[in-house]
C-alpha cells in the first residue's frame, strides 16, 4: 500500500515513515506543512495519506474545497492525540480514519488498513465520553428556548448580571435557568457549558449539530476498543 504523511513535527513524520515501511508499506513522501499537501499530484497515486490534525485544520479552514476533492482522491486519515477526539469529529472532516498518535502509533499499519474500509479504533476510555456528549446533544434539542438562549451567552462567557440585562430577565430568573441549563446537560459548571457551548457552535448564535448527523454508530470490539462505522 502506498501511504502519503503529512505531520507538522518532522519527528513524528519520521517515526510514523518507519512505523509504515517495517510494516511492508511504501511511504512516497512525507510533508511538514498545508502548503505542501495543497500538490494534488502528490497524492493521485496513493491509497493513504496520514495527515496531522493540526494541518488538516487548517486545510479545513483555507483550503476546504482542495480537502474535499483529496478525500475522494484516497483516503484520508487524522493523526492526533487522544485528548484532541473531539476536535477532528467537529467540524465535520471527509476522513476515513483516526491514528491516535499517544496509543494505537506501533499499530498505525492496522489503523490504516481499516480506514480503507471506513472503520476507525478509538480507546477504549474515550467511549463513555463520546456517550457523554451524545446524551448532552440529545438533550440539547429538547431546551426550551430561553435555556438554549442562556447557554448560548454562557458560551460567550456572560455574567448573570450580564445575561439578565441582554434577556430582560430578573437576575433571579437567569440563576434558575442557569441551574437548569446544567442539570439536563449534567455539566458540572459554567466553565463546561461554555465549553460545551463553543464546542458545539451554540455560542456563535447557530444551530447545535445533533450527534447522529456528526457521529458514526460505533461497533465493540473484545479487544478493549470501539470501532466507528462509516
Amino acid at each position: 500500500m502506498k501511504v502519503v504523511v503529512a505531520e507538522s513535527d518532522p519527528e513524528t513524520g519520521k517515526s510514523l515513515r518507519q512505523a509504515l515501511e517495517d510494516s511492508g508499506h511504501i511511504v512516497t513522501a512525507v510533508l511538514n506543512s498545508e502548503v505542501e499537501c495543497l500538490d494534488e499530484a502528490i497524492f493521485t497515486t496513493v491509497d493513504v495519506a496520514i495527515i496531522d490534525l493540526e494541518i488538516v485544520l487548517l486545510m479545513k479552514r483555507y483550503h476546504s474545497s482542495f480537502l474535499d476533492e483529496l478525500a475522494k482522491i484516497c483516503s484520508v486519515v487524522v493523526s492526533l492525540e487522544t485528548a484532541r477526539l473531539f476536535d477532528a469529529i467537529f467540524p465535520r472532516l471527509p476522513i476515513s480514519g483516526l491514528l491516535f498518535r499517544d496509543t494505537f502509533r506501533e499499530r498505525c499499519s492496522d489503523v490504516v488498513e481499516l480506514a480503507r474500509h471506513g472503520l476507525c479504533v478509538v480507546p477504549a476510555e474515550l467511549v463513555p465520553a463520546i456517550a457523554t456528549n451524545r446524551l448532552r446533544l440529545e438533550a440539547l434539542a429538547c431546551l426550551p428556548a430561553p435555556e438554549h438562549k442562556v447557554l448560548e451567552l454562557l458560551g460567550r462567557a456572560k455574567a448573570n448580571k450580564e445575561i439578565a440585562e441582554e434577556l430582560t430577565l430578573p437576575e433571579s430568573m437567569v440563576k434558575a435557568l442557569v441551574r437548569s441549563v446544567l442539570y439536563k446537560l449534567r455539566l458540572r459548571n459554567r466553565t463546561e457549558a461554555a465549553v460545551f457551548a463553543a464546542r458545539y457552535g451554540i455560542s456563535e448564535g447557530g444551530p447545535a449539530r445533533r450527534i447522529e448527523q456528526d457521529e458514526p454508530p460505533a461497533h465493540h470490539s473484545a479487544a478493549g476498543e470501539t470501532s466507528f462505522i462509516n
